[in-house]
Order: C-alpha cells, then sequence, then structure tokens
C-alpha cells in the first residue's frame, strides 16, 4: 500500500517553512492532530532535523514512541579535533533521542553531506558507524539537492539512506541514472519537496508575480488537471506512485485537514501524468533557495 511508504515531514512542528503555508508553525494540539490520524492509516515514520526549530522537543510532547524517526545532523565543525568532533556527533544524538523521547533513531542523515569529503570525513563516517554499531541509530545517509555530486559519496562510503528532491518538474536524479544506481547497492531512496515547498498545489491566482517567467509550466499542470477532473495534488502524488524505484516519500504537511486531502489523494488510481519539460533556467525554479533572487 503506498501510504505505507509516506514518511511525515516535521520541519513545520519547528518553523513557520513553506512557500504555500498560511497557518504558520505548527502547535501542540495541530501536530498531535496530524500524528494521530497518520496512525491510523498505518504512517509510522517521521522525518526532522536538529535544525527545524524546535521540531524534536513538539514530537517528543506528542508523543511518538511507536514511530521511525529520522533525523538530520547539522553542518559539523570539521576543524575540530578527531576525538572532540566524535563527542560533538554524540552529543547530538544523544540531544535529539532525549527531545524526542525515544531510544533510538530510524536513520541519522547529513544536511550538509560534503563535510563527509572534508580533512575530518573520515572520522564523521566512523563516527556514523559507532553509532550503528551502538544501535543508537539503524541507518545513515546523506540529504542532497544536487544528483551531480552523489558519486563522490557512493563511491567512498557505505550508505543506507540517500534523500533528495523529484518531483514533477525536478526529475533529474531519474534522468541522470541515480535511482538505478541507488537500486543496485540497496540504498533506501527517499524522495522529499514532491509539491516544491507547496508552489505545486497553488492556484495560479496565488502565485507571486516573479514565477510568472515559467507560465507555460502553470498552464500545463492546470489544462491536464481541468481535462482530466484531477487536482494538482493529484497530479504530484501520481508521479512518486508511476516511479516504483521510490523507497520513501516525505510529504510535510500544516493541518489534519491537509492530511485528509494527501491521504485521499494517495488511494486514487491515477495512470498519467504530464510530461513537463523545463527550460535552461530550470534550478532557479527548482531550488527554493534561489526564489529570493528572482
Amino acid at each position: 500500500m503506498f501510504l505505507e511508504k509516506v514518511i511525515i515531514g516535521t520541519v513545520q512542528f519547528g518553523l513557520n517553512y513553506g512557500i504555500a503555508n498560511t497557518l504558520g508553525k505548527i502547535n501542540y494540539t495541530r501536530g498531535s492532530e496530524i500524528i494521530r490520524l497518520a496512525e491510523k492509516h498505518n504512517i509510522s515514520t517521521l522525518d526532522t532535523a536538529i535544525a527545524y526549530g524546535d521540531s524534536e522537543i513538539l514530537l517528543g510532547q506528542i508523543g511518538i514512541d511507536n514511530w521511525k524517526v529520522i533525523s538530520k545532523l547539522p553542518p559539523l565543525e570539521t576543524n575540530l579535533e578527531s576525538k572532540v568532533l566524535e563527542g560533538k556527533i554524540y552529543s547530538l544524538i544523544q540531544s535529539s533521542l532525549r527531545n524526542l523521547n525515544i531510544k533510538k533513531l530510524y536513520g541519522i542523515l547529513l544536511h550538509s553531506p560534503e563535510d563527509l569529503l572534508s580533512k575530518n570525513g573520515s572520522q564523521i563516517y566512523k563516527t556514523l558507524i559507532d553509532l550503528k554499531n551502538n544501535k543508537l541509530v539503524e541507518k545513515i545517509g546523506i540529504s542532497i539537492y544536487d544528483p551531480n555530486c552523489l558519486d563522490l559519496y557512493l563511491e567512498h562510503f557505505d550508505l543506507d539512506i540517500v534523500q533528495a528532491p523529484f518531483n514533477i518538474l525536478d526529475r533529474r536524479i531519474k534522468e541522470q541514472g541515480y535511482l538505478d544506481k541507488l537500486k543496485n547497492k540497496n540504498i533506501e531512496f527517499h524522495c522529499r519537496s514532491i509539491f516544491l515547498q507547496g508552489l505545486l498545489l497553488m492556484n495560479r491566482s496565488e502565485l507571486l508575480a516573479k514565477f510568472n517567467k515559467w507560465e507555460y509550466v502553470w498552464d500545463k499542470m492546470e489544462n491536464f488537471a481541468s481535462n482530466n477532473g484531477i487536482s494538482n495534488l493529484d497530479i504530484c502524488t501520481a508521479f512518486i506512485k508511476q516511479n516504483t524505484d521510490v523507497d520513501r516519500v516525505i510529504i510535510g504537511v500544516d493541518s489534519k485537514i491537509h492530511l485528509d486531502e494527501i491521504i485521499a489523494s494517495c488511494n486514487k488510481d491515477i495512470n498519467t501524468v504530464p510530461e513537463i519539460e523545463i527550460e535552461n533556467d530550470r534550478l532557479e525554479l527548482l531550488n527554493p533557495s534561489n526564489w529570493n533572487n528572482l
């Protein structure tokens, strides 16, 4: 069942995040409603990060004993002496476990995987392996933005999880053959940004003028949705469902109502999605960190 692949993204549990987020940071009540509804639909994994404000603390207060939790280490001080760096990583993990009120993490990812390529990269990797051996984490991995960097890591490190953007517009990781590479190495692929921070779900009237340069994209999605009697949400979820090499999909939600809509969409049987070619300026659109410069 597809919903078993779903991971609840929790950046909004700790930060006011997302271009389409009108409700702001999630509070205890809304967070509890989301977690309890997800449980009813056999969704049992959470994605969080130390950098997500107080999301780990809020999740610990809500109670997630029976959940698998993936967290991420922030950028590390790679110039530290090796043993000090090791101690810092252990301290961060133990703090996360206390905040989350759980005994171990399903996964720990590096938010800045380039730390592995620093002079202390081998020490960082060794510490991650030690965390596995000591049963504080089950799996280790990296969170990336650009799939072009993947070969650097796959060649030198044994990873369990790779998290990267993948959506109806951003198909780079598949187009460049990395989904096959990950599958061949038995590495879980967790896709994120399937709604592109909610941009792909917004009505044309809600879009800021700076996104008008991609009018052909919004036209194609709007026409396809209208002609097929579906929504942009349905297009986005159907695209992921049709890509069976996706092991898990991270979906950020801001309310119980929002999660209900996503669950209903995931349960629909939709066989086609539009082919949308992005022009050479694609990275301006696909990487939200570029949006402030549009």
